[in-house]
């Protein structure tokens, strides 16, 4: 290693700070950076980043800290899955601008690492003093991890520094130590050698890309215009579903509406199938195949396709299906050379993916959350946002590869809590529970719209029931949201994670209620709100009379998701601002300013 590999990051780091890290201001963004890099296998979005960064005082020696199931990070709201023997992650990063590797930073990692191993050990127990956001991630941890069954623990350390140094006897002997107290509470745990990672090494991480290329073997190929299709043995298949360790590759499914249905009678059925390989009739006559998405496909010579950034947006059931049957290698015979139908479309168009997604999913009944973000309305969501200089995430990661501004990219899950905190005056949901807006198809259609409503044609009467509101209110409550959250930063005001969590949406829904000078905010009043203009001293008297009411309902998570506090809130609105008027309430949310305008 050389000086040059330190000069080189260097000028890639103030170039990605550049790009990305403007506006970036509730972490450090060297730390963002590290997580970053080191965790792109996992394709973690910017917002999963940022909430598993934990580094400031009283960290346990991590300034990261992420727990992920089957490759998807756990958060408050995450149904732990009840699939036996999934692969659990949990990683742990130290990253260090200016020091080198020493001993005792590796030692911080045991302490901490005890008390989160123990999964009955309590707070009032644990060797060290954790701030609250710490606090919560652990006890997270330890709530999903005694859900799982069987799960195989993969346990990670990351030590960054981006210094022209190696780590010495006395750091790999700490090391040691670190790892063996995993093994203390895990014996069957997943240690990976503990990973020191210097500048030539970060450097390295740089250019690293996540595989996105997999070969398909084909039994039968046919090209077509659009594609191709084929018969593919399901051991062949099983094979294209596999990672590297072992477990199936969750990123295929990233643009698959459905979700994994585990206990149905049809996956009963599927399973039943393969596992009677000699009595049933040969797979691919009893299912209706697989539907790959892929931006570029390529033949490899043979009957092999080598397939860009595959997308398996039909048959999600039946792969996870074959996969554990073939994973678990009970009684398989060699000469099984069942096969399945695979059609293979070569398609980057969003609008014909977005077609294709839909028809290939609708034949049957699905889970609620099916089709979000692909509906007419997300991408005129996504199109009003960016006059303002925001970028509305309603494809995963798109605007992360386009290196858009961190600070400047908006969720859908975000602009789910901004309407639901303001316009469905229920911020406690928009903090505890916003997915029920997102699972529950009739709370979906009541803040989205019937997901095939367009008000260009004429409609079903059931769809058109189902109006989304006004596209500016969308973005009003979203800035609003962000206008908020950048108030409670201001370190005068002393207000620590847990704080601002639970009250951010409250003091959102207090502002729009002051700025329109009504208890109900109709979305005529709304979308004339100058947010811009929206001064500390107005949100500092709001955010009074929210801390007294939380305070009075305990100060805690229990708190902000209690509807007391949003019933306590509500009768001091009123008063202030309108009196108990049924038709204004009712005005507010029927109003045909909130309908949806054509795009």
């Amino acid at each position: 290693m050389s000086q040059n590999d330190v000069a080189a990051l260097e000028a890639e780091y103030s170039h990605w700070l550049a790009e990305r890290a403007p506006g970036l201001t509730k972490v450090d963004p060297f730390e963002f950076f590290c997580a970053d890099q080191l965790l792109k296998d996992f394709r973690l979005s910017d917002e999963d980043i940022l909430s598993g960064i934990v580094g400031k005082s009283n960290d346990g020696g991590t300034d990261s800290l992420f727990f992920l199931v089957g490759q998807k990070l756990v958060q408050d709201d995450t149904d732990v899955p009840e699939q036996r023997g999934l692969t659990a992650n949990l990683i742990f990063i130290q990253s260090k601008g200016s020091d080198g590797f020493s001993p005792l930073g590796v030692d911080r990692f045991q302490v901490l690492t005890d008390d989160i191993l123990d999964l009955q050990r309590q707070p009032t127990n644990y060797g060290r003093t954790y701030h609250k956001d710490l606090l919560h991630r652990i006890k997270m941890f330890k709530e999903a991890f005694q859900k799982l069954s069987l799960p195989r623990l993969v346990v990670d350390y990351y030590y960054v520094t981006r210094l022209d140094v190696v780590e010495n006897q006395d750091c790999i002997t700490a090391a040691e130590r670190v790892e063996d107290t995993v093994r203390k509470h895990f014996s069957q745990a997943e240690v990976h050698p503990f990973h020191f990672v210097n500048a030539a090494k970060l450097y390295t991480q740089l250019y690293k890309r996540p595989a996105s290329e997999k070969s398909l073997h084909f039994v039968e190929l046919v090209g077509l215009d659009e594609g191709w299709i084929g018969l593919v043995k399901l051991k062949d298949f099983y094979t294209f579903l596999k990672a590297d360790d072992g477990g199936i590759i969750d990123r295929l499914f990233d643009d698959n509406v459905r979700g994994f249905q585990r206990d149905t009678r049809v996956n009963v059925s599927i399973y039943d199938t393969l596992e009677r390989p000699a009595e049933m009739p040969e797979f691919w006559l009893l299912n209706n195949g697989i539907t790959i998405l892929s931006p570029d496909a390529q033949t490899g010579g043979g009957k092999v396709l080598k397939i860009t950034d595959p997308q398996i947006v039909n048959g999600l059931q039946t792969s996870r299906q074959i996969f554990s049957y073939f994973n678990a290698g009970q009684c398989i015979p060699d000469n099984d050379n069942r096969r399945i139908l695979v059609k293979v479309i070569k398609n980057s168009d969003e609008d014909t993916r977005d077609q294709i997604i839909r028809a290939t999913n609708n034949q049957n009944p699905m889970p609620s959350e099916a089709l979000f973000t692909t509906s007419r309305i997300h991408k005129q969501i996504e199109a009003t946002f960016k006059p303002s200089g925001l970028y509305y995430e309603r494809r995963r990661g798109y605007y992360r590869d386009q290196k858009k501004p961190i600070a400047k990219i908006v969720s859908a899950l975000s602009v789910v809590q901004a309407i639901v905190a303001i316009m469905e005056r229920s911020p406690n949901v928009a903090q505890g529970r916003p997915r029920d807006y997102i699972n529950d198809m009739d709370k979906r259609y009541k803040i989205f719209g019937h997901d095939d409503y367009d008000d260009s044609r004429p409609m079903d009467k059931e769809v058109a029931k189902h109006h989304p509101y006004d596209l500016s209110i969308y973005l009003q409550c979203a800035r609003i949201v962000r206008r908020v959250d950048e108030f409670l930063d201001i370190a005068k005001l002393k207000l620590d994670n847990e704080a601002k969590r639970n009250i951010l949406f409250y003091l959102a829904r207090y502002v729009a209620c002051a700025a329109t000078s009504s208890a109900y905010s109709p979305p005529g009043d709304l979308v004339r709100i100058d947010v811009d203009a929206l001064t500390d001293d107005s949100l500092t008297e709001g955010l009074k009379l929210v801390k007294r009411i939380y305070k009075r309902y305990g100060g805690n998570d229990e708190a902000g998701k209690s509807p007391r506090m949003v019933r306590a809130l509500d009768r001091w609105l009123v008063r202030k601002f309108s009196q108990p008027n049924a038709q204004e309430a009712k005005k507010s949310r029927k109003s045909p300013t909130s309908r949806s305008s054509s795009v």
